[in-house]
């Protein structure tokens, strides 16, 4: 939170925002750790001007920006005290895009000045009870910075891993942000700190099932979140190779104004749950190859993804970002998943779509190979799987592994007699049962 000096003039008045005011029961964890109940509303939502911060020391990333006043009711549902400047700090204002105000705190130069009248000074006087015991309200304002040619869309309040959000009228979605599917020409870092070109797809954002992280260790924040699969395409349009590591540039902002990272999985013999299976290069990314990564993302309960950002390792490089289009379940690119007639199962794609597929492999050829290589048969020679196309099968289930572990495929190119004896040892370990763990990032 940034710390300025407040102005010694009034402000003029602020325009008042239309939004939702309806009071929501929520939970306040205080700085003892303790757990509160609160009844709390945002009552009043006032956009101020310029003007409002002359004389005011502010931030550099900070100035032209327009201060908005949130007021917001806060009253104690439960018992003990609570503590309402602490409480107001949980809410936040958004942009439509989930980019979220910057908060700021003032304090005077003077403090024996008469204080003004414009929102301002209202908003910095309020006059709350420093604690609040059971049954007592107060009433809280606080100052956030949005930029000038943006509405805001949403006022929400975060705790734990619960999120309550209020709709701003007339907040949208503003331009330069992408349609989910359409590519975007960007510039990405290699090895030698060399710009190389690369065309970064957003492909989907879909809202995982309840299981969907069960065979992961989780802690109880991680548990009572959300989980949402976000997957990305990545083609290398130049004549380096890459390594594939661009989905740590990626980020996923919510309605609330949260901005999240991918969960950081540790997982034994697997390229990711069930569900969202990274087709991880077997080494860098080749020149004119793609790679489509999935991450795992933990959202709030009651909050929800409105955009995707990558950021390029280029200085000066502006992010891109998408509309996230969340989908409960929808598979990539209608993939669906088919019996493979030995108890597994696998990601296929429709005949018409695989049809138009020049040069991939069917997923049966991928299952025999793979079986081949368990009997020690090396077969004819085919072409290296090291660089996976968008519609290339990625990971299947061996059907011999009474393990809920997945077992991730790839197929190699005459795999030599040290692939081949690493192959059995990671087999042999991957089908004993193992319980991933799983780690922020």
């Amino acid at each position: 939170m940034e710390t300025a000096k407040a102005a010694d003039k009034p402000a003029s008045p602020g325009t008042p925002l239309t939004l939702d005011t309806a009071p929501r029961r929520v939970s306040y964890t205080g700085r003892d750790e303790k757990v509160h109940q609160l009844t709390l509303n945002p009552t009043l939502l006032t956009r101020g001007s310029v003007d409002d911060l002359d004389g005011v020391r502010l931030d550099d990333d900070m100035r032209g920006m327009v201060p908005h006043y949130l007021t917001v009711s806060i009253a104690n549902a439960g018992t003990g005290t609570v503590e309402p400047a602490m409480a107001v700090r949980n809410f936040r204002v958004a942009l439509a895009d989930g980019t979220a105000g910057k908060a700021v705190s003032f304090f005077s130069g003077n403090p024996l000045a008469s204080p003004g009248t414009g929102p301002l000074e209202t908003c910095v006087g309020t006059r709350a009870p420093k604690t609040l015991t059971a049954g007592q309200a107060a009433t809280e304002c606080r100052v956030v910075m949005l930029p000038e040619d943006a509405k805001p869309a949403t006022v929400s309040y975060s705790d734990e891993s619960v999120t309550r959000t209020w709709k701003v009228e007339g907040g949208e979605v503003g331009g330069g942000v992408l349609a989910a599917g359409k590519p975007a020409k960007v510039t990405w870092k290699d090895t030698n700190d060399k710009d190389v070109p690369l065309t970064v797809t957003l492909k989907s954002v879909r809202k995982a099932g309840a299981g969907a992280l069960a065979d992961y260790k989780l802690n109880a924040r991680q548990k009572a979140a959300t989980v949402y699969f976000v997957t990305l395409s990545y083609r290398n349009n130049g004549t380096s190779k890459l390594y594939p590591g661009m989905d740590e540039a990626v980020s996923l902002r919510t309605e609330s104004g949260q901005t999240l990272r991918k969960l950081t999985l540790i997982a034994i013999g697997s390229n990711g749950p069930k569900g969202c299976r990274s087709a991880v290069p077997y080494g860098m990314v080749q020149p004119g190859k793609s790679v489509q990564q999935c991450g795992v993302y933990l959202v709030d309960q009651g909050d929800k993804p409105v955009t995707v950002t990558f950021s390029s390792t280029t200085e000066g490089a502006d992010p891109v970002t998408w509309k996230a289009g969340c989908h409960a379940g929808a598979p990539l690119l209608f993939l669906k998943q088919q019996q493979d007639g030995r108890g597994g199962r696998h990601m296929a794609a429709p005949a018409d779509l695989a049809a138009q597929q020049r040069g991939v492999r069917s997923h049966e050829d991928v299952v025999a190979d793979e079986h081949r290589l368990i009997a020690g048969d090396r077969g004819p020679a085919q072409p290296a799987f090291s660089q996976i196309t968008d519609a290339s099968p990625t990971s299947i289930r061996d059907p011999s592994a009474s393990s809920t572990a997945p077992y991730i495929t790839r197929t190699l190119a005459r795999p030599t007699a040290t692939m081949l004896a690493g192959f059995r040892r990671r087999l042999r370990r991957d089908i004993r049962h193992r319980r991933p763990a799983a780690l922020p990032s």
